[in-house]
């Protein structure tokens, strides 16, 4: 999501169509991740805490994020994609990014059901499990670059596509 909140900004000052197909790329692959989490969550939660959902403080806020960048989604996939519906999303996009903070600070100020692993005080992990997360992000961040390039290059593509459709209609 801040990978589509960022080029989204830049969209807006330069108003370069990579930036936008980097922004809607961002945003789908956020989406994909946050609802990948927000489905295999609850398969845990219902084994550790006896339910499928909780309104803890983190799964709220990023459920939230979630509905912003789905809200933007739709909005690029209806009717036109014109630099109104352009300027609209990526506004939306910038305001999804006002969102990730409470996230980050929903896991250290407000009590839920997770528990704290890390804390500013040191962290409760062993050390085989500081290479496994760090493996895991490594992994996971590689993979969201990978599918954020790929969707990006499409999305240029189709843009293209538009723009010489556009001129033969009026030619």
């Amino acid at each position: 999501f801040f990978v589509s909140a960022v080029a989204s900004g830049v969209y807006l000052l330069k108003r370069d169509a990579r930036w936008d197909a980097i922004a809607v790329a961002g945003a789908e692959v956020g989406t994909l991740f946050c609802l990948i989490v927000l489905l295999t969550g609850p398969l845990w939660a219902r084994k550790a805490w006896g339910v499928w959902w909780t309104w803890d403080p983190r799964l709220t806020t990023t459920l939230l994020s979630g509905m912003i960048f789905a809200a933007y989604l739709a909005l690029r996939s209806m009717g036109d994609t014109g630099e109104v519906e352009k300027r609209f999303a990526s506004g939306l996009a910038l305001l999804g990014l006002v969102n990730l903070p409470l996230i980050h600070y929903s896991v250290q100020r407000w009590r839920g059901v997770h528990p704290t692993v890390i804390t500013g005080k040191g962290g409760g992990l062993e050390s085989e499990m500081y290479w496994a997360l760090g493996l895991s992000f490594m992994a996971f961040t590689g993979l969201a670059v990978l599918l954020i390039w790929a969707r990006a290059s499409v999305e240029r593509q189709r843009e293209e596509s538009v723009q010489l459709r556009l001129e033969l209609m009026h030619r």
